[in-house]
């Protein structure tokens, strides 16, 4: 075999690689519940913020994938109805005392991939001290997202986001944002890709962007169609914070 028929089957495999990712799918069935100290979130609110997560990592029918944006088959349905808890061990105000045993509201629903609790506030925590954490995922061993109410969003001062911020907020790339941690993916390291769904910045940057520039890589996509865990044998990883510009 000559040499050119070898250099063009190499420059070839990951064209071929990328049609097996994008054919895939997966289906993740998601239980949400909220505090009863938050205002009301309906079946319909929550199908809509789901579905659009789903229509965000998807893409539409017209896109060509290119290396930094990736249509990723994911579908995100609600199984059952919109829960409420709340106790003195489950406040609203989420903080480090009281993280684990809000990961844990509806851990016996083993009829679900993964749970979501939505509260008034999450505390200066998570992974490392930042303030306005509008979501947290970590540790991922809980199948658990906890993300702020859509209606209680605040700025990095602590002031609640005007009305208009609050209608435009992207609380589907949120949870999608949230999603991507579930299965082991850390942030983009970066600080030039600020479109990125895993960016560590302000995710207000994406309400002025439009889904489709939403940049999801065929590595990332990897990891969001395994699903809650590590990623495949361990792959994803979880890197340090990264310093985001203006913030």
């Amino acid at each position: 075999m000559s040499k050119m028929p070898i250099a063009m089957a190499i420059l070839c495999l990951p064209l071929m690689m990328w049609p097996e990712v994008a054919s895939a799918q997966s289906t993740f069935s998601v239980s949400v519940s909220r505090h009863s100290e938050v205002p009301e979130l309906s079946d319909p609110e929550v199908k809509d913020i789901l579905d659009k997560a789903s229509k965000m990592l998807q893409k539409s029918p017209g896109h060509v994938d290119t290396p930094d944006n990736f249509a990723c088959n994911v579908t995100f349905t609600l199984k059952g109805s919109v829960g409420k808890f709340g106790s003195t061990d489950t406040p609203a105000i989420v903080d480090r005392d009281h993280i684990d045993a809000v990961h844990r509201v509806d851990s016996d629903r083993t009829d679900v991939d993964f749970r979501v609790k939505v509260v008034k506030e999450i505390t200066n925590f998570c992974r490392f001290p930042r303030r306005g954490f509008r979501g947290c995922s970590f540790p991922p061993n809980f199948r658990s997202i906890i993300v702020v109410h859509p209606k209680l969003h605040k700025d990095n001062q602590g002031h609640t986001l005007s009305d208009s911020d609050l209608a435009n907020f992207p609380n589907h790339i949120l949870w999608a944002h949230e999603f991507g941690h579930l299965t082991g993916l850390g942030h983009r390291t970066e600080q030039g890709e600020l479109h990125a769904l895993m960016t560590p910045c302000d995710l207000r940057r994406f309400s002025t962007v439009s889904d489709a520039q939403v940049q999801v890589t065929k590595d990332e996509c990897t990891c969001l169609l395994s699903g809650p865990g590590f990623g495949p044998n361990g792959t994803c990883g979880i890197p340090g914070p990264v310093a985001c510009p203006g913030e």
